[in-house]
């Protein structure tokens, strides 16, 4: 229920999780990012913004997802993230995804295994 009730206060739900583990974590948090619709940021390799978005909100809402891949090097504070928005996620949303501070809090937290991070 912890999860349900941080998505449900989260701007920004960083998902660092793994692919084949992606819509099962996100099935209790649906209503929630439905009702709620933050930004999305993923860390999980390979998962199209399509497929995100449609573990996020079955109805076919396009909520705003980024993906991020960060490299090896970030686990010591020396990497880059790249990060990549589809064209209908708005300026502001893919600003907060670049933001310094949200980036900082994704790289410090890239080599934990299992996590839906929630941060306002």
């Amino acid at each position: 229920m912890l999860r349900v009730e941080r998505a449900a206060a989260a701007d920004i739900l960083v998902l660092a999780v793994k692919p084949q583990d992606m819509a099962a974590a996100l099935r209790p948090l649906q209503p929630t990012l439905a009702r709620r619709r933050p930004l999305i940021v993923s860390i999980a390799a390979g998962l199209p913004v399509a497929q995100l978005r449609s573990a996020c909100d079955p109805s076919g809402a396009s909520l705003p997802v980024v993906r991020a891949m960060p490299n090896r090097p970030a686990l010591l504070g020396l990497g880059a993230s790249g990060l990549y928005a589809p064209p209908d996620v708005p300026a502001r949303d893919r600003a907060r995804a670049r933001s310094e501070e949200h980036t900082s809090e994704l790289q410090s937290r890239v080599d934990i295994s299992y996590a839906v991070f929630c941060l306002k």
